[in-house]
């Protein structure tokens, strides 16, 4: 089943500025980026597309991020 409507999967990118599409992740409730690999937390159906809130795991990519330093500085802190 998947985590979010897939009409609304169609028109989401990551809010990063080169706004790549988004792979699901259901075992971990995640949309990833396909190019930074930032993760966003899928909460009941809704989508967090808050910078703010995106993980950066291990195999996050701050080099094709693009996010302001500050944004992928804080990123870097949580993951």
């Amino acid at each position: 089943m998947p985590l979010i409507d897939p009409q609304l999967k169609e028109i989401l990118v990551c809010p990063c500025p080169h706004h790549a599409p988004l792979d699901e992740d259901e075992a971990a409730s995640r949309l990833r980026c396909q190019k930074c690999r930032l993760a966003f937390v899928v909460d009941d159906g809704l989508p967090i597309m808050l910078l703010e809130e995106a993980e950066a795991g291990a195999d996050f990519n701050p080099q094709e991020c693009g996010a302001a330093e500050e944004v992928t500085a804080e990123l870097k802190a949580t993951g």
